[in-house]
């Protein structure tokens, strides 16, 4: 008899730690879909990234870029999430602005309402070297969506580079490119005229909505480039993602060397788009701070 009890008191302790096992799992789980749909997409993190190059001018030592994308406002970013992505932005003392596009979200039309919230808050945005922008597929995907586009920048202080490149200052001559490229949904973007005015002398930062127009970039000429469009997959398992649009099919989220040649680094963007979901990849603005690098000189052994 005490033989069959300890073997029952076994039993006992199985079932229980199974039962504990199974609970644990339904925990983690149900806790992973509640950050997924209701805390991950009001969270916003800021990511910090360091670039260093022997291209950069000692005197833009420390400059700061502030990159975000995919606003999408409209269907789940509201004025309220707008106003919190505001304030982070400016929280981070950023020199220079840059916005890779899609201010509204794909099913909304843009009104004159939202037109006046989205002026107010970009206007509010503090950037003393410059803010810029470049469009996004939905920014320009009818005659009358882009023009209110256009005159949401013109009066929020953001200039948009459309298949060009300008010189990026911090209060001295020296400077670094930035190059804006069209994100070529409906029709090719021109990159011969946005190179234009290139040297490979000077550092240059390419921006643009689709991150596979990276393979459509003069690898000579570019050092670093910026892309948005996919969210990141928004819920992203790695072997499928939510969301997996055009022109984002070779290069979807993360970073990416180039023909060994420069960096693709693909922001998940601000805002959320299908369904308000975040999973694996979060809501993100970057902060990009410049540092000079020292030329390498090969040493030369002399012959004794």
């Amino acid at each position: 008899m005490k033989e069959y009890g300890i073997i029952i008191s076994m039993q006992k302790n199985t079932v229980t730690k199974i039962l504990i096992v199974i609970l644990a799992v339904l925990m983690v789980v149900g806790g992973t879909v509640i950050d997924a749909l209701w805390l991950a997409p009001k969270r916003l993190n800021v990511r910090q990234e360091t670039i260093q190059n022997e291209k950069i001018p000692e005197t833009l030592n420390d400059m700061r870029i502030c990159y975000l994308t995919d606003l999408d406002y409209g269907l789940f970013v509201d004025e309220q999430r707008l106003t919190q992505i505001i304030e982070q932005i400016n929280a981070t003392g950023a020199d220079i602005v840059i916005f890779g596009g899609d201010l509204y979200e794909d099913t909304i039309t843009p009104n004159e309402k939202g037109n006046s919230i989205l002026k107010e808050a970009l206007s509010s945005i503090e950037a003393p070297y410059g803010k810029f922008a470049v469009y996004g597929d939905h920014d320009t995907d009818t005659v009358e969506n882009k023009a209110m586009i256009d005159e949401i920048y013109a009066s929020s202080g953001f200039e948009v580079i459309s298949d060009a490149s300008l010189s990026l200052h911090k209060g001295t001559s020296a400077s670094i490119t930035l190059v804006g490229v069209n994100h070529g949904m409906k029709e090719a973007a021109d990159i011969q005229s946005a190179y234009a005015n290139v040297s490979a002398n000077n550092f240059v930062m390419t921006v643009c909505h689709t991150p596979d127009s990276a393979d459509l970039v003069p690898a000579d000429l570019t050092d670093y480039m910026l892309a948005g469009h996919s969210h990141g997959g928004q819920a992203n398992l790695g072997f499928i993602a939510l969301d997996t649009p055009a022109m984002a099919v070779s290069y979807l989220a993360g970073k990416h060397v180039i023909r060994e040649s420069f960096t693709l680094d693909i922001s998940s963007g601000v805002g959320t788009t299908i369904k308000n979901v975040r999973f694996m990849t979060g809501n993100e603005i970057v902060v990009y701070r410049f540092i000079h690098k020292e030329k390498e000189v090969e040493k030369t052994k002399t012959a004794e």
